[in-house]
């Protein structure tokens, strides 16, 4: 009977923590809207395997990841840029001198050496994130290739 009830305990466990990295339906249903907004816009957005939408803008590959907060959602769009090759301190200098520059992007090194760069709000619904959505794109791209100017001039 004790068995019976630990092997319980541990599957009502396990499920909790699958649950809880599953989105929400909230999250779910921004992140279908946030897609169709993109087809609409001309991109070939697709779900990733954390339920983030994916899709390429002039040849880089973007992410929104949505989350909820409040009675609202907090929405990241992130890119990436490799720099496995690259020297750190020239990039920790490339990021610090585009957020100093641009101000309303992050970037900060992860830990699989690529430059994370985003721009990030709060947004009660579709329609305020569609208003910003081409001024993150384009403080992305100015991002893109200020971070790429500071670290061949800090390279160099």
């Amino acid at each position: 009977m004790k068995k019976v009830l630990i092997i319980l305990v541990t599957i009502m466990a396990c499920a909790g923590f699958s649950a809880r990295a599953d989105k929400s339906a909230l999250e779910q249903s921004f992140t279908n809207e946030v897609k169709k907004f993109l087809v609409s816009e001309g991109y070939a957005p697709t779900i990733d395997e954390d339920g983030d939408v994916k899709f390429k803008y002039e040849g880089d590959t973007f992410f929104v990841i949505v989350a909820t907060y409040g009675d609202g959602y907090y929405v990241k769009v992130v890119g990436f840029m490799d720099a496995s090759d690259a020297g750190r301190r020239g990039v920790l200098e490339a990021c610090n001198e585009t957020e100093r520059s641009l101000r309303y992007v992050r970037c900060y090194l992860n830990n699989q050496n690529d430059i994370v760069y985003e721009c990030a709000g709060f947004f009660a619904n579709l329609y305020q994130f569609k208003l910003m959505f081409p001024d993150f794109m384009s403080v992305l791209k100015s991002s893109d290739k200020k971070l790429k100017e500071v670290y061949n001039e800090f390279d160099n």
